[in-house]
């Protein structure tokens, strides 16, 4: 059972949660289980991936997985997926995200740092300074000017569909209140029970950020 699965390769905030970062494709040939040339647009993690071979192997996940297996009569496609970053290169900037077919919340716990990624991006990255020569011409469009900010908020909120590029933060949005409550919770209540030791570490050392309640979830 071949998978592929490839690099992103972005240079929009590497590993930072937007789309170009932690979305790649995923092919699989597995002659007796997937039908050459089909195409799904499921919400898969990369435990799944590892679920799948798992299974492939006719052993049981263990329940301990949070992955599942992504064929078979017990199948059943995720409503959401989540995704975290703790340090890119030598900066410790923790980012965590929920994802839905429709939405993205992402929660940063060092907005004061910004999108800086560490001296290695500064210097090898040919595109960086062509954007900052474009922003100082004022050519540069919507989607890589947020790369230059020198902070970031708290919480993004994207509506995918309409903004597939994670330009318009629609966090502060008052008709989306009820969506970012709602996906704040199931991030929430993803946290605690995984045991984010990314965070415990992050608090520890003195990082700023909210806290999620171990004993009780909004």
């Amino acid at each position: 059972m071949p998978l592929y699965v490839p690099d992103n390769e972005t240079c929009r905030l590497d590993w930072a949660q937007y789309l170009p970062g932690i979305r790649v494709p995923l092919i699989v040939k597995w002659p007796s289980r997937v039908a050459a040339g089909g195409v799904r647009n499921d919400l898969v993690s990369m435990l799944d991936v590892t679920a799948t071979i798992v299974d492939a192997a006719v052993v049981k996940c263990p329940d301990t997985f949070d992955g599942r297996p992504l064929w078979g009569a017990a199948y059943e496609q995720r409503d959401c997926v989540f995704a975290a970053r703790d340090s890119i290169n030598e900066v410790h900037n923790p980012m965590r995200c929920v994802r839905t077919q429709k939405f993205k919340y992402i929660r940063n716990f060092a907005p004061e740092l910004g999108y800086w990624e560490g001296k290695y991006y500064e210097k090898n990255r040919p595109m960086l300074p062509e954007i900052r020569m474009l922003a100082a011409a004022g050519q540069l469009t919507p989607s890589p000017e947020l790369i230059l900010k020198a902070t970031a908020p708290a919480e993004d909120l994207y509506d995918l569909y309409a903004d597939p590029h994670e330009v318009n933060n629609l966090a502060a949005s008052p008709i989306r209140q009820a969506t970012r409550s709602r996906l704040r919770t199931k991030l929430d209540r993803w946290i605690v029970p995984t045991g984010d030791t990314g965070l415990e570490r992050w608090h520890a050392e003195g990082g700023g950020g909210e806290r999620v309640p171990a004993g009780g979830i909004r």
